[in-house]
């Protein structure tokens, strides 16, 4: 029975790729330690001389980006507050003339250099919740749109932080955007 279910679970993180599947030998399938994130775009707000992408959370420097321009990304996992930038991307920019990154192999960010910013033109009030819930008390209300850090993500909900750090809570992740990449 055992040796059928590692054999299961061999073929299925085959086929999957390993960072998506792991195996227990109660034969059900667990949820890798990374949390995986689909589709979060997110940008650079970063005041230092660079910007230090690493191999881990608090890993080896693998790549760094000139600070003073906003870059723009896809992240897809996050770990103890880093998010893992999507394989195979490209960093952009739109300084002139445009600067591309290429990322290839597993790359880091801390989230407090992360930044993404409500998608709210209509100025409606929003509000970040305690829970990933709409019935959940609210933390803080707010018009307009506002620049925020990504904590975590748990389905169509995203924690966030303002960038003063007064407020942590849950948002819709349809209220969130990163703007385009564009020279400060």
């Amino acid at each position: 029975m055992v040796k059928n279910v590692l054999r299961a679970c061999l073929g299925l993180s085959l086929c999957l790729g390993s960072s998506w599947l792991l195996c227990s030998y109660r034969g059900g399938f667990a949820a890798p330690k990374n949390r995986v994130v689909h589709g979060l775009m997110v940008y650079i707000l970063d005041t230092g001389v660079t910007t230090k992408l690493r191999s881990a959370p608090k890993g080896s420097v693998v790549m760094q980006l000139p600070a003073g321009r906003r870059y723009r990304f896809e992240v897809e996992a996050v770990r103890n507050g880093w998010w893992r930038l999507a394989d195979n991307q490209e960093i952009v920019t739109n300084d002139k003339p445009d600067v591309e990154y290429r990322v290839s192999s597993p790359t880091w960010v801390h989230y407090s250099l992360l930044t993404l910013t409500t998608n709210n033109a209509h100025r409606q009030w929003l509000t970040l919740y305690a829970r990933p819930n709409e019935r959940a008390e609210g933390v803080y209300s707010f018009r307009g749109e506002i620049q925020i850090h990504p904590l975590e993500v748990r389905g169509e909900w995203c924690r966030v932080q303002t960038l003063d750090k007064k407020y942590t809570g849950w948002l819709q992740r349809r209220w969130l955007s990163a703007p385009p990449a564009v020279h400060s």
